[in-house]
């Protein structure tokens, strides 16, 4: 576990994902600016290199909770019942659980012992692209994770517009942060005048002129993507 220096005066407060690599890409500064207003921030997230150093990066104490991706009824139950026991040692103010995985374990293992804000922080609507049972189970399972949480955020307001229209989030208990995304842009390091030679010398590389339009694709290559 790494634990933070600072002192204590604010808030306790659980984030929760599933997989450390969203953690070290969206969850970093999250910690650094929570701890720099005085808060105790907890990470939780299934063991591994990119939730260890993400956790080192921010400051924050960890502690590993295996939490599956994919439906797996008994270790769900079990990753439930590991949270359960968590917030009834160190009883955190705020959970703030990411991703529908993640953001389904954990509200349900908060509500249960009377977390006072529950955060569900949605990264995508996995049920857009999902079929039959599947696409049931999805509904089913977001709307209950919705429904459970006392505050629910969205990473884009075209995600929170399709939630309500989906019938799985509620427009009054919703919103989106600024104008969307989970972490901003870090405007230092992708400053206009830091990459401008590099558009020039990319297009160049790929053989496409200037005067084509080029779109770029950042994600996981899936159908859901």
């Amino acid at each position: 576990m790494t634990e933070s220096n600072s002192a204590v005066t604010g808030l306790r407060i659980v984030q929760i994902t599933a997989v450390g690599i969203s953690a070290r890409s969206f969850l970093v500064e999250h910690f650094r600016v929570l701890r720099h207003a005085g808060h105790e921030v907890l990470l939780v997230c299934s063991d591994d290199r990119n939730a260890r150093e993400a956790a080192e990066a921010g400051g924050v104490r960890f502690v590993p909770i295996p939490i599956e991706r994919s439906i797996r009824p008994v270790r769900d139950l079990l990753s439930v019942l590991r949270l359960r026991r968590l917030f009834r040692e160190c009883r955190p103010q705020v959970i703030h659980a990411h991703m529908s995985k993640a953001g389904l374990l954990g509200i349900i293992a908060g509500w249960s012992v009377g977390v006072p804000a529950r955060i569900y922080h949605n990264h995508g609507l996995a049920l857009t692209s999902a079929r039959g049972l599947k696409r049931r189970l999805l509904h089913a399972t977001e709307r209950l994770t919705n429904r459970l949480a006392t505050h629910v955020l969205f990473c884009s307001e075209s995600t929170r517009v399709a939630a309500i229209e989906y019938g799985v989030a509620d427009a009054g208990r919703s919103r989106v942060l600024g104008r969307g995304t989970i972490s901003g842009v870090d405007v230092e390091k992708f400053h206009p005048d830091r990459v401008a030679t590099l558009r020039g010398k990319q297009r160049e590389a790929w053989g496409i002129g200037e005067e084509r339009v080029v779109v770029g694709y950042v994600g996981r290559l899936l159908v859901e993507k």
